[in-house]
């Protein structure tokens, strides 16, 4: 009997846009998945792909004993049978929490779940991978250090004061670049410390400010790794909502919300109302009918991986008490920051879709937590 699908969590009815990365692992799978992939039909083969829930630090952190359970390199996976099914998906997609896992995953090639979130020390000379930052609160990653004393205050508050200096400054860049900042600029900065620190030599301290932690990683970026260039890893793709046109504000998003999806190849939509995908790499850039406004002004660098994260895992408002958290941060961006929560982005789709594509007329998308729909 041949299976068209081998469903793990959720299967994606996606177009075959890569050699099947079961062909690319050196992997010893299971008995199983051998036979079924034994087939010499390509078009009969199965393509595996792995869909993962949100839920913020939680949600990330246990879909990444999920994806470490199916991890091949996982050897008590390996001998009960399940290991190394990782290594036989085609594409991985979630939203919101485990979109931080998933551009984080994707940015460190495949690292081994436990090395990605814990971290690794290399020996010798080599690198060493910090792992994800949970240790630090969110929004105060100040909160988990100890106060004995004044000189524990001062320390606190000079930190706290440095950390923010820093995001802040880094994100008024964006809007010195003509771009109009929100909330969720600031929040992709926090992601990116938490979830991007990537690969240093020297011992890493988080608040010091000297490294990048994304800042620089687009996600079109991604599309120059090796593991993307010869196929070894999962196609990563984070969903995000737009804002409801009929009732600005209100959760959850209507039905007839279009589901926009962002891997590092393009951003859009398959839904029938708009059927249409700008490259990622120029995401930023204002179109109508298809077409730049201005040839001569195309954006670049626009597609931050932190940023993107931050559009997939907005929640600010939906729960309009967290933002409070950042309105005396938001004072000196005041001339660059309009009122919203909202991830606002240039509508690449302006002009294009049908009558039921809601952002048909919109100058800008205002994007939301992909988990917001109803």
């Amino acid at each position: 009997m041949t299976f068209k699908y081998l469903v793990i969590l959720i299967f994606l009815s996606f177009q075959v846009i890569r050699p099947s990365s079961s062909e690319l692992t050196n992997l010893v799978l299971p008995s199983y998945v051998t036979q079924i992939l034994s087939s010499t039909n390509q078009t009969e083969m199965p393509r595996l792909s792995i869909a993962v829930g949100g839920g913020a630090y939680r949600g990330a952190i246990f879909a990444a004993g999920i994806l470490n359970t199916l991890d091949g390199r996982n050897h008590t996976s390996a001998r009960t049978g399940i290991g190394g099914l990782l290594q036989t998906a085609d594409y991985i997609a979630g939203l919101s929490g485990s979109a931080w896992l998933i551009v984080s995953w994707a940015e460190s090639e495949l690292a081994p779940l436990f090395e990605l979130v814990l971290g690794q020390v290399g020996t010798g000379g080599s690198s060493r991978r910090a792992g994800w930052f949970t240790q630090y609160n969110l929004f105060d990653p100040t909160a988990s250090l100890g106060i004995h004393s004044f000189a524990d205050h001062l320390k606190k508050f000079l930190l706290r004061t440095k950390y923010w200096s820093k995001i802040l400054d880094q994100v008024i860049q964006k809007g010195l670049a003509g771009f109009p900042i929100t909330l969720v600029d600031l929040w992709g900065r926090v992601l990116s410390y938490h979830f991007l620190s990537g690969l240093d030599k020297p011992p890493l301290e988080f608040f010091d400010g000297n490294f990048s932690q994304g800042l620089n990683e687009s996600f079109s970026g991604f599309l120059e790794l090796p593991s993307f260039r010869n196929y070894s890893q999962p196609y990563p793709i984070i969903t995000t909502l737009p804002l409801s046109v009929s009732n600005p504000g209100e959760f959850p998003s209507p039905p007839t919300s279009t589901q926009y999806e962002i891997s590092p190849h393009e951003f859009g939509s398959y839904d029938p109302a708009l059927s249409s995908f700008i490259s990622t790499k120029h995401l930023g850039t204002r179109m109508y009918s298809g077409k730049p406004i201005d040839p001569k002004r195309c954006a670049l660098n626009f597609d931050n991986a932190g940023f993107l994260m931050g559009v997939s895992s907005n929640l600010f408002p939906a729960y309009r008490l967290l933002s409070r958290a950042f309105f005396n941060l938001t004072l000196p961006l005041s001339k660059y920051v309009p009122k919203t929560v909202n991830a606002i982005i240039p509508n690449p789709f302006l002009g294009l879709g049908t009558e039921e594509f809601l952002q048909k007329t919109d100058e800008e998308l205002e994007l939301v937590d992909g988990g917001f729909g109803n």
